[in-house]
């Protein structure tokens, strides 16, 4: 290392032993990260609190001048550093060069003799490492894990991947873990940090409480970071969530059915977030836990009339990249049925983005609140929106307004689908929906009358029980659109006219409507 560089120290030295190859950032993200790069820019944070210097950690890259020699200056780096974390991956460990590293910081630390030796290294785990092949020097040192497993389906996700933290909670708390294991161990070699005093927690910024307990399913690996956000933005509402999200289930033995049971039975509602995996099998469960919460939820529907199940089956998974999203489109009542169950009357399912799902159970959690009727059953008729070409705002807004006054809308896949798989996905939807909704605005008649047609084939294919076809007439006002309030239109059962109406006040004429054809049993044409 050159004097230059020693000169810069504002403290004693933490060596970064790592493979170049996992600290590469991905090919197809501009000004994005690599997994070391982005760990020590938030290991240094972390320390800086602390009061310890920021340049404490030694990473090649960073320390090294251009004209210094490599060799010399990691020699000299190594002999004069206090303590040494190891970056342990499948690269690391076939790495000459990581080998050699890890080798001449234990014979240096090994001349201080116990218990000078005892803490020097650190072992940093980017993911799992099969036992026998992790070196022999780290394999006794507890390790500061990037990773977490599913100890039922026995996959591993990483914390950090393609450039991004996938799961910050768990990211954050293996960033202090080492932040803090290193700041303990200066300290223990008579290196003190200047340590500044934690700002003490002010009773001002508690949690509110509502006094309303929300049942959450614990998810499957694949939903860990969806349910934690999730879980976050209803205790910041005041909700009280069940089971606790802290309590693993895997732990309390042949009681899971109990907890569950009982975590039902305080709530109002349950949240259930479905991806591809069922959450393995705990002892006590005669089926995985998704599907076995999602059942315990059905029995409560039954049970109480006004309980329901809010279900996020996402068209596109979380984990999807934009490049692949079309070839990775999710029919959201098929997903349901592949965890064995069915949508009930009183179900509200959704297959959007996670922050607008959240941000209807919010909605629709505060809607309850305002319109109690524990004694009533409570009917949720199931409304499916096609949503006009290169109009989607409007649908969104349509369906708002439905959600709102006590409808379940549901809104066709985004664009772009073929036809077929169009045709598979509403199949599934027409069975369930009360109410199918086509938007006329701009789009020509003969498209139009193309479309009616599909939907009333695709319908006596599905055999929905009463669903009815409803146009809905939007802006521009046309020669058109007049003729059909006047004489109808082949296999649609009701027309409603909101050409004169502003876009943001066409959902409220619909739920009107809707809601006065329920009044009158089905015989009101509007």
């Amino acid at each position: 290392m050159s004097q230059q560089s020693c000169n810069t120290c504002d403290g004693p030295e933490v060596f970064v032993s790592y493979r170049r190859l996992d600290n590469d950032p991905p090919p197809d993200g501009p000004n994005v990260r690599g997994f070391v790069d982005y760990l020590l820019t938030q290991v240094r944070y972390d320390l800086t609190q602390l009061g310890v210097p920021s340049a404490i950690l030694w990473q090649d890259r960073s320390k090294i001048a251009p004209a210094d020699d490599w060799n010399e200056g990691i020699s000299n780096a190594l002999n004069s550093a206090e303590l040494f974390i190891a970056i342990l991956s499948k690269n690391y460990i076939t790495s000459d060069w990581c080998k050699k590293e890890l080798d001449t910081m234990r014979s240096r630390i090994g001349m201080l003799g116990t218990p000078a030796l005892e803490g020097r290294i650190f072992r940093v785990d980017k993911h799992k490492v099969p036992e026998d092949k992790i070196p022999e020097p780290l394999r006794t040192i507890q390790s500061v894990q990037f990773y977490r497993e599913d100890r039922y389906s026995e996959s591993v996700d990483e914390y950090f991947w393609r450039g991004k933290v996938r799961f910050i909670d768990e990211y954050e708390d293996a960033v202090k873990k080492l932040a803090d294991g290193l700041c303990k161990r200066l300290e223990e070699l008579g290196i003190p940090s200047r340590r500044r005093d934690q700002p003490q927690p002010q009773l001002d910024n508690a949690r509110p409480s509502n006094g309303r307990v929300v049942f959450v399913a614990k998810p499957a690996g694949d939903m860990v970071q969806s349910y934690r956000t999730l879980v976050r933005e209803l205790q910041d509402t005041g909700f009280r969530v069940a089971p606790d999200p802290d309590q693993d289930l895997g732990n309390v033995g042949e009681q899971v059915r109990s907890a569950i049971v009982t975590a039902l039975t305080e709530a109002e509602a349950s949240i259930h977030l479905l991806g591809t995996r069922t959450g393995g099998r705990p002892d006590g469960l005669d089926m995985d836990l998704v599907p076995m919460q999602l059942a315990a939820a059905a029995e409560e529907v039954k049970r109480r009339p006004e309980f329901e199940r809010m279900i996020w089956a996402p068209i596109i998974l979380p984990s999807i990249t934009s490049a692949d999203a079309n070839m990775a489109r999710r029919d959201p009542l098929e997903i349901l049925g592949r965890f064995d169950q069915r949508l009930l009357e009183t179900d509200q399912i959704d297959g959007d983005t996670a922050s607008r799902f959240n941000e209807f159970v919010l909605q629709r959690l505060g809607r309850k609140l305002r319109d109690p009727s524990p004694e009533k059953k409570v009917e949720r008729k199931i409304v499916y929106i096609r949503v006009p070409s290169g109009n989607r705002n409007l649908a969104v807004n349509i369906a708002k307004e439905l959600k709102r006054v006590g409808f379940n809308p549901v809104l066709s896949p985004p664009s772009p689908l073929t036809k077929d798989e169009l045709a598979r996905i509403e199949q599934g939807l027409f069975r369930q929906a009360q109410n199918i909704i086509v938007c006329w605005g701009a789009q020509s008649q003969p498209k139009l009358l193309d479309e009616i047609t599909t939907i009333d084939a695709l319908r006596k294919v599905a055999q929905p029980t009463e669903g009815k076809l409803i146009l809905l007439l939007t802006s521009p006002s046309t020669k058109a659109k007049a003729e059909f309030l006047d004489i109808g239109m082949p296999y649609v059962d009701h027309i409603i006219d909101a050409t004169e109406c502003e876009a943001t006040s066409v959902g409220e004429k619909l739920a009107s409507a809707l809601k006065d054809y329920e009044l009158l049993g089905g015989k009101h044409c509007f």
